[in-house]
């Protein structure tokens, strides 16, 4: 008995101060074109996530999504005694560009530098070469969680976006 009280408790309290689940939030358009220099699992993944929270991806869509340079960068960070490094940095980069309407395929209509959001990742791991088998695995695994994190904040950035009022 002490217990569901308490739990009623801390639930009324949660409710009082405003907390709620974050849920899913609506994007304010409904179909999205999706370009990229290069089909790569990033475009497929994001596609994919779209897709599933019910936009359309099309190549006339009511959104144009650019997504220039993607890139992956390795870099060692920290040497071992033997000279060979022993921790590994991982950056994962990639510009995009949001503007209204138009389709995939066509040139982008000179968008200034400014106008470009460069997103990015960064992890670290330790690297043993005892173990190559496993460290070559787990930094598959990390470039896969990198990859997903950054499609999660591409949608935030959609999320954001707002369409002029002459769209809505």
């Amino acid at each position: 008995m002490r217990l569901l009280s308490a739990l009623c408790l801390m639930v009324t309290v949660l409710t009082a101060c405003g907390f709620h689940l974050r849920g899913s939030q609506g994007f304010v358009f409904n179909s999205l074109a999706i370009e990229s220099e290069r089909k790569s699992p990033l475009v497929e993944a994001l596609s994919n996530a779209i897709t599933q929270r019910g936009v359309q991806v099309i190549n006339t869509g009511e959104v144009r999504l650019f997504l220039a340079q993607e890139r992956l960068e390795k870099t060692a960070i920290q040497v071992g005694r033997e000279g060979k490094s022993s921790e590994y940095a991982l950056l994962y980069t990639v510009d995009m560009y949001l503007s209204e309407g138009g389709q995939a395929g066509a040139t982008v209509t000179s968008p200034l530098p400014s106008q470009f959001q460069s997103l990015q990742v960064l992890r670290r791991y330790a690297f043993d070469a005892a173990q190559l088998l496993a460290r070559q695995e787990e930094e598959t695994i990390i470039r896969q969680e990198m990859q997903d994190e950054l499609v999660e904040k591409i949608l935030l950035r959609l999320r954001q976006f707002q369409l002029s009022k002459s769209t809505r």
